[in-house]
């Protein structure tokens, strides 16, 4: 297995990595009809993860592979992540600002969500990498990095009605 293989395999199967140079892996990402995208630094290396390609084609007749429905508890957390943490619609949402865990809540219990079951969400979203923590501090994570484009533009048409702390 080349080099450039390899590491889209370690991408896939683990996440986000540190690459020396990004643009060895975009060749072969680009063959399995996915983006490079850069989501950080550690030290002089760049940490990127995989997305879909824009024009991607995603029917499961084209990719058979198993999706993860999200119950509407981790839906609404998500979004009121999203309206914490990506305040101007105008801007890109990663990486976003960073809010708290105490806010997130407040904002959810306000919504009558059940605390318990709101916190679990924010567990469910950090596994899948939709955000990091920090102790209290949460942060959009690579998933969020990884949206498609038409993703993006959709929650930009959308933004002035995620949940956020001045808006319940």
């Amino acid at each position: 297995m080349d080099d450039q293989a390899l590491m889209l395999a370690r991408l896939r199967a683990g996440g986000p990595r540190a690459v020396v140079d990004a643009a060895t892996v975009l060749e072969a990402a680009e063959l399995a009809a996915r983006r490079v995208v850069p989501v950080g630094t550690d030290g002089s290396r760049t940490v990127v993860t995989l997305a879909w390609a824009d024009d991607a084609d995603l029917s499961p007749e084209t990719w058979p592979i198993a999706r993860r429905e999200l119950s509407p508890t981790v839906l609404l957390t998500l979004a009121t992540c999203l309206g914490c943490c990506w305040p101007d619609a105008a801007t890109e949402p990663y990486p976003g600002h960073p809010t708290s865990a105490t806010t997130v809540l407040r904002v959810l219990t306000s919504r009558n969500t059940d605390e318990r079951w709101a916190k679990g969400a924010l567990h469910d979203l950090e596994e899948l990498g939709c955000i990091t923590r920090d102790g209290d501090e949460i942060r959009l994570g690579p998933a969020i990095a990884a949206l498609a484009r038409t993703e993006v533009s959709m929650l930009r048409r959308e933004h002035a009605a995620l949940p956020r702390e001045d808006r319940r």
